[in-house]
This record gives structure tokens, sequence and C-alpha cells, in this order.
């Protein structure tokens, strides 16, 4: 089988390993922005980020290569952050091919200016027509890289593409639950992050002060699992999903090792948004739940109204400290301590 693989960042490059390992012609292509990094990959060095070679197996293709990419692929998978995914969307359809199942592996939410807050795979399946998978739960991606044991959850309407999905992916380390919550799983993937700087605040705390606190961070974790539930069912998704791996797994792995914990560390240290989003982009990252939480909490006001975000403390007090300059414990802190 022919898989396309269009972005040749963390994930997009790790999620070739499993491909690989399971025989089938894979492509990893890379948008303008992956330069060096194909050309790395090419002369035979570590991925930047990942510092891990490349199966050799994968072909490498750069971003004047879409259409050796896509020619006769069986399942493209994209592998861009949120804001991206029209451009390089634009640039498949831009070559007339036909579109196969995609599988999505972007963790965020859509919005344009003067448009609805969108989960991705809607946007997607709206611009391709092709049915989507998306994928979520605890997957780092020097780990996927690494073939060590992972398992995420893919979600679809369509049946038949998330098997598709699942049998061109799993090895023996690489494991996926299925299941058609396709809005539960986007919208767990998309906010874990935006929570994980709320955590992110108490590990910032400790540094800061130099005083430990587990207890707040204990208590942050399930105060957002229970937010994100009620987010999910108030969009129409099934809160049982949050509570399994695309929810409690990902929100996990990402308050222990995640870029949007890090940006919660550097806010409870005392550092301003902007200078400490300037520093973690500066070395590459992307922040996904900045973005997030700006657009979840958009989202919300869009649906239940400009009260209706009273219902999601967490996500209010997120948005104050990220937007407003709120200071970050103690927006925090009356957050969660006015619920008991």
């Amino acid at each position: 089988m022919r898989v396309a693989v269009l972005g040749a960042g963390d994930m997009g490059t790790a999620i070739t390993a499993p491909i690989a390992a399971n025989g089938h012609d894979v492509r990893l292509w890379g948008t303008t922005h992956d330069e060096h990094i194909i050309a790395a990959l090419q002369a035979g060095q570590v991925h930047p980020r990942l510092q891990h070679p490349i199966d050799p197996a994968v072909n490498l293709l750069h971003a004047d290569q879409i259409e050796q990419a896509l020619a006769e692929a069986d399942l493209v998978v994209v592998a861009v952050s949120s804001g991206a995914i029209d451009i390089v969307l634009d640039l498949v359809l831009a070559t007339g091919m036909p579109v196969p199942p995609v599988l999505s592996l972007a963790k965020g939410l859509w919005h344009q200016p003067h448009e609805p807050v969108q989960v991705i795979g809607d946007r997607i399946q709206q611009m391709t027509g092709a049915p989507v998978i998306v994928v979520g739960g605890p997957a780092k991606a020097n780990e996927v890289a690494l073939h060590l044991p992972t398992v995420s959850v893919f979600a679809s309407d369509d049946a038949g593409a998330n098997q598709l999905a699942s049998d061109l992916l799993q090895t023996p380390m690489y494991r996926a639950q299925t299941t058609t919550d396709r809005i539960g799983v986007e919208l767990a993937a998309a906010m874990k992050n935006a929570y994980a700087i709320a955590v992110g605040v108490a590990t910032g705390l400790e540094a800061r002060l130099g005083l430990p606190h587990q207890n707040l961070k204990a208590a942050l974790f399930p105060f957002a699992i229970e937010e994100m539930a009620r987010l999910v069912h108030t969009l129409g998704g099934h809160p049982a999903t949050v509570f399994g791996l695309a929810g409690v797994g990902d929100l996990s792995v990402t308050v222990a090792a995640g870029r949007n914990r890090l940006l919660g560390e550097m806010l409870g240290r005392g550092q301003p948004v902007a200078d400490a989003l300037a520093a973690l982009v500066s070395t590459g990252m992307t922040i996904e739940g900045h973005a997030a939480a700006q657009h979840g909490y958009q989202m919300v006001r869009d649906i239940e109204g400009p009260g209706g975000i009273d219902e999601f403390p967490m996500l209010q007090a997120l948005h104050r400290i990220l937007f407003d300059g709120a200071p970050a414990f103690e927006t925090l802190w009356d957050a969660i301590s006015g619920q008991t």
C-alpha cells in the first residue's frame, strides 16, 4: 500500500516508523518550513528535533514534489499544525488528483477571521470530500519513532476508512483503538494542550518558590478532565471518550513531558506570556495549546452564548491568563477553589 505523509515535523516523521515497519511504500513530504529537515534526512543525518534517523525505506520529498508524494496514495496522513491545514490542503487539491482517506495527526482547532471555529476533521472533510480519520491518545513522537509501546485511538465516521488506517499503521508496538466518536477524540486532542498549560503552572510555581505543589497539580488534573468532558458533551460528542486514551491518557503524557506544559511552567515561574511563547517558538516548537484556549473559548461562546463560558471556569481562567494578562496562579486557584 502507498501512504503519503504530509509534514516532516516531529510526529509526521515519527509516524513513518510503524508504516515503514509494515513494509508499505511511505513518502514523507516536507513543507517549505521543513526543507532543512528533509535535507538533513537525505544526508543521512538524524531528525534535527527527534535526534533519530529515519527508516531508509522512506522516500523523502521536498515541497515542490507533492505530486510524487500523492501519486496513487491509498492514505494521506496530514501531519502539520492546525494553522497550516488550509495551506497544505490547497496544495493537495491543486494537483487535481483524487484524495483518498485522510488521517489527521493535527491536534488543534480550525479558525479563520469571521468564520466559526471547527474541529479540523470537519474542515478537512469540507475541503476534500474524503473520509477523515483523526488520531488521539498518548503518543510522544520520539517514542513512536523508536518503536516503543504506544496505544492511540483512531476515530472516524467511516468504518472502512478507520479500518484501513489502523491496518496500515498497527505494528506489535504501535496499537490503535477505534471509535466513531470523532468529535470527542478531536476536542480532547485539541483541548488537552490548553489544559496542560494550566497544570504546568503548578510545576513552575515549584521552581519559583522552592516548595512542592503536588496537591495543586493533582487537583488541576481532574478538574481539567471534567471540564473537557463537559465541553465534548456540549458539542455533541461522548463524554466517556475523555476518560480514556484521548483525554486522560493524552493529558497525562502532555503534562509529564509536553511542550504545552512547558509554557505553563514558564508562566508559573513568573515569565510574561509573550516572552515565554517567543522563547519556545524560537526553538522550533509549535504551542498548539495557546491557540486551542482561544478557539475553545470562542467555540463555547458561539454555541452557548456569552454566559455559557461560566460553565467552564478553568477554560475561562486560561483565556484570562493567556490573552488578558491575568496572574497565572491566582486566576487558576480562583477557578478551581470556587468549585469546592
